[in-house]
């Protein structure tokens, strides 16, 4: 008689077989990774086992699904004040029962539901800074700005930070997150001078106010290699005195420069810039020497002798064409002799084939260091 294969079974606590608790901790971490937030709570009731995992796990995401799915399923009949109460409390819940280090932890907040306006939002900060948080992201979309609570700068641990819609207004002697390396922020205010530390290399700044505070991020010891100020606030050139390490730049302006700015020296912007490979510029604007206001970019004051090794891709976006636009790209080929391409256009769209062309043209027929740089108009 064949001898039955037996099969071994696991109970769960209620007599009842437990296939999956014994699944290697590598699986189980990407289930929990894949389910919905309140999925994944509910797996604690699987067993002890799935209990312990969830209440460990470490990354901690009430993103858009899981507000969306929240006020749809569960608060749907309820007017705005009880969802944005009933939310505050669902997620306090969820760090109640959460007693694992948050290594990841992201929250959304919508536009019609600013629900950070609780003081919870005190406490659920102050949770992630004593479990050791290391990516933070707040994406408020709301009209109403999320002040962050002081909590924040006690994030020893943070390495990656992302914000939008907030206010920063660190405590007097904050010197900044000593493992602090990526910030990109969306519509935030700085109402207070501020630092995010040395070790920052990839600093992003959209639509930002008050980045006059940020000047202590531009000491000689920063390590920023990547830079973005798109529509910021006005920039304090002599911040680029301290970027020597800075391999890309971005800088798309947003208002027109008045006669109260200085003219730039593009040879001692980007003469502090030995290592940059990419270059894009958006928005600026180059004025004739007619009249009383002052070019924000001086063809007068360029160097013949400013030499950008390292610098393979560039960008001029929103040309008007100008004489001084020309001077300009013609520095920059110049000066280029490892440049690989060059992707241009004007502020408007030119309907005007023959125009177009001879603009393209004008632009071909600069003289340029690099023989391998490709030259694009870009839409």
């Amino acid at each position: 008689m064949a001898a039955q294969a037996k099969t071994r079974r696991y109970e769960n606590g209620t007599g009842e077989t437990d296939r999956i608790s014994h699944l290697p901790p590598f699986l189980i971490d990407e289930v929990l990774e894949r389910l919905w937030i309140h999925d994944a709570a509910r797996t604690s009731i699987l067993s002890k086992t799935w209990r312990h995992i969830w209440e460990m796990h470490p990354n901690l995401h009430l993103n858009y699904k899981f507000i969306t799915q929240l006020v749809t399923q569960k608060f749907a009949e309820m007017d705005e004040q009880t969802q944005m109460k009933e939310i505050s409390k669902t997620i306090s819940n969820i760090f109640l029962s959460h007693s694992g280090p948050i290594l990841s932890f992201f929250l959304y907040i919508p536009r019609d539901l600013p629900f950070h306006e609780s003081s919870d939002l005190i406490l659920w900060i102050k949770n992630i800074s004593n479990k050791g948080v290391e990516t933070l992201t707040l994406r408020n979309e709301s009209p109403v700005d999320c002040k962050i609570p002081s909590y924040f700068f006690s994030c020893v641990q943070l390495t990656d930070l992302g914000l939008e819609g907030c206010v920063l207004n660190p405590p007097l002697g904050f010197t900044g997150f000593s493992k602090l390396i990526r910030v990109d922020l969306k519509d935030v205010t700085f109402s207070g001078n501020m630092s995010f530390g040395t070790q920052v290399q990839d600093l992003r700044l959209h639509n930002c106010r008050g980045i006059e505070h940020l000047g202590r991020q531009f000491k000689p010891d920063n390590n920023l290699t990547a830079l973005y100020f798109l529509n910021s606030d006005v920039i304090d050139w002599r911040w680029f005195e301290c970027t020597y390490k800075l391999q890309y730049l971005r800088i798309v302006m947003s208002k027109m420069p008045s006669s109260t700015e200085k003219v730039i020296n593009l040879d001692k912007l980007l003469g502090n810039m030995p290592r940059l490979d990419t270059l894009w510029l958006e928005g600026f604007v180059y004025r004739e020497q007619s009249g009383n206001a002052e070019m924000l970019l001086d063809p007068s004051v360029f160097s013949d002798h400013m030499i950008l090794d390292q610098l393979e891709t560039l960008k001029v976006i929103n040309m008007v064409a100008s004489p001084n636009e020309f001077q300009l790209i013609r520095l920059l080929l110049a000066s280029s002799p490892s440049l690989k391409s060059f992707d241009f256009n004007t502020e408007y769209i030119i309907h005007d084939p023959a125009e177009e062309l001879m603009i393209t043209q004008e632009v071909r027929q600069i003289p340029r260091a690099s023989r391998d740089v490709v030259i694009e108009w870009i839409f």
